[in-house]
């Protein structure tokens, strides 16, 4: 019986490595091209996927990263058919974000500067499309203090931003972003609440590993605004923003 123990207690111990030394193994293929063969060694299903290689070294990947899975492949087989994939489930899962913006705009032909903040919440859809909801404000002082005729401006912006994910490599995520809603505008010359229609167009680019990434952007707003409710005098704005997503 004694001699029985060793024995039992080296299965136990080897059964880690089985997956390497046998011959299946898992593979993440990753939606950039990459690919990754070892062994799953942990998943939140639709969230993270961790897997070890040969040699020892781990990878952890998000869900919106991968491809698809495979597992129990053969070692020396080729590459998955069709029939062998497991696709991870998309799943919807709120996101956050938070921008600083300054730019810049013209009124009537003179310069003014626009800083604030912009609040964004949204439903990842999916992989490629993230719609949110964003509520800023935007306050634009002229660059004159002493010489001007254009009166400092508040911005309200309330739009929907349309969120394209075009390309993902690494830690790095590259967005197109289109922005339609209505905008007010209050002091200026004119006393009282004014407004109308924007829209805008941005690129943005996140960066980091984790959940939480840095937000790099740059958009131009087209505001309407006049105290009728569509507006009649357009105002361009461009923003330049550093914020954070989640």
């Amino acid at each position: 019986m004694k001699s029985l123990i060793p024995a039992v207690l080296g299965v136990i111990l080897l059964t880690p490595a089985a997956g390497f030394a046998g011959g299946t193994e898992d593979v993440i293929f990753l939606k950039d091209g990459s690919v990754y063969r070892g062994i799953i060694v942990d998943e939140v299903p639709g969230e993270t996927y961790k897997i070890e290689i040969a040699g020892g070294s781990v990878f952890v990947f998000e869900a919106a990263e991968v491809d698809y899975i495979s597992r129990g492949l053969e070692k020396e087989g080729k590459a998955p058919s069709r029939p062998g994939q497991e696709t991870p489930p998309e799943t919807s899962r709120l996101s956050f974000g938070f921008r600083a913006v300054v730019g810049s705009t013209y009124i009537n032909e003179e310069a003014l500067i626009p800083f604030g903040g912009l609040l964004l919440f949204g439903l990842r859809a999916h992989a490629v499309y993230t719609p949110s909801l964003a509520v800023g404000y935007v306050r634009t002082e002229p660059k004159d203090g002493d010489h001007r005729s254009v009166l400092a401006h508040s911005f309200i912006p309330i739009h929907i931003q349309n969120r394209f994910t075009f390309y993902r490599g690494g830690s790095m995520k590259m967005h197109s972003e289109f922005d339609v809603g209505y905008g007010l505008v209050y002091g200026g010359s004119k006393p009282g609440q004014k407004g109308g229609f924007l829209y805008g167009f941005g690129q943005a680019m996140e960066l980091g590993p984790g959940k939480i990434r840095v937000n790099l952007s740059a958009t131009l707003y087209v505001q309407h605004y006049d105290t009728y409710y569509w507006g009649a005098e357009p105002m361009l704005m461009f923003l330049g923003g550093v914020g954070f997503s989640v």
